[in-house]
């Protein structure tokens, strides 16, 4: 069953039946240019044109993760709102994997006036990744998990890995499944115009040997 839904998920461009992957149309609604790592955001309206047709395959794409719309998730309504980043593939523009370790850097100064949130998910389900870690998350807030730790340049680094990394506190650690692919999604709760601008932005998720 499980190889037939893989190959099934080939023939319709989802590579490895990677659920929430990656869309075809360079056309759809995705990060900043010139990024090996496959990024999508809402900075933007292209799932509301102003052409008055609706962009199916963006939407199609949008629905898999989500179960609803709204133009507010793509208006540029700075200190209020929240914004969302999709990651789906690493810096070399590999799927990612739940056996390998990876690692993203948030430069100081993240453009959340709230709070901000990494949160992993099952690439099949799209529900959050289950491990024994229980909570598949990292972010600014102290719970359910302990609170990412800024380095003393004022960036963060977030962790991905089946097993947590030597020297890794846990508020910067994300457990992962090797069995299985994921796809993270970070919020801004009142995003800044950093984010909008894009004179913040993410490092690519790179693997870690």
């Amino acid at each position: 069953m499980r190889r037939a839904h893989q190959e099934a998920c080939v023939r319709i461009g989802l590579p490895r039946g990677d659920g929430r992957g990656a869309s075809r149309d360079e056309g759809d609604f995705r990060g900043p240019p010139g990024r090996a790592g496959d990024a999508a955001d809402d900075r933007d309206d292209r799932l509301y044109p102003p052409t008055g047709y609706k962009q199916t395959d963006a939407r199609t794409s949008f629905f898999y993760a989500a179960t609803g719309i709204t133009p507010a998730m793509a208006m540029r309504l700075t200190d209020i709102g929240s914004q969302y980043l999709f990651g789906t593939k690493d810096g070399n523009g590999d799927w990612f994997d739940g056996a390998k370790t990876y690692k993203v850097v948030l430069p100081k100064g993240i453009p959340a006036k709230a709070f901000w949130s990494f949160t992993l998910y099952d690439n099949q389900t799209r529900s959050m990744l289950k491990t024994p870690q229980k909570y598949p998350r990292a972010g600014s807030q102290a719970y359910p998990s302990p609170a990412a730790e800024v380095a003393e340049d004022g960036s963060t680094t977030i962790w991905f890995a089946p097993e947590q990394p030597e020297g890794v506190a846990r508020g910067i650690w994300i457990q992962t499944d090797p069995e299985k692919g994921w796809v993270a999604l970070m919020r801004l709760y009142s995003p800044t115009p950093a984010f909008f601008d894009t004179s913040w932005q993410p490092s690519e998720v790179m693997p870690v040997q």
